[in-house]
């Protein structure tokens, strides 16, 4: 089901303008099995319940903004730490968990942190 659905980020402006979560709107991408999956969203209020969580997904789009893959390069470099590492240091290590499903609200962060390139 993680395929089924993904979250996005829209925003109008250039990402470094975003202030507030004013700036910026979540809406879910539905790629297969819209029935079910729009069953599935409201039974649970998935998509109010993400929304209560722009704060986490604007702490991320500022970090973004701070942290291109050029700064990341550079910081790993200097440091002598992979570009991962760095990452996970950054937007934390949650992200990239490979077995996430019992992370709160971890779809929603690693959709948008795929959305960013942090994770490729």
């Amino acid at each position: 089901m993680d395929e089924d659905f993904s979250f996005e980020v829209f925003f109008e402006e250039e990402l470094s303008a975003i202030e507030t979560v004013e700036n910026f709107r979540l809406r879910t991408i539905i790629n297969k099995n819209e029935a079910m999956i729009k069953a599935y969203l409201k039974m649970f209020k998935i998509e109010g319940r993400y929304k209560q969580h722009k704060d986490e997904i604007l702490k991320m789009l500022k970090l973004r903004v701070n942290y291109s893959d050029e700064k990341i390069t550079e910081v790993a470099n200097q440091t002598r730490i992979s570009k991962l590492e760095i990452k996970k240091l950054i937007f934390g290590n949650d992200i990239f968990i490979e077995n996430y499903k019992d992370i709160p609200i971890i779809k929603l962060k690693r959709d948008i942190a795929i959305r960013l390139k942090i994770i490729t």
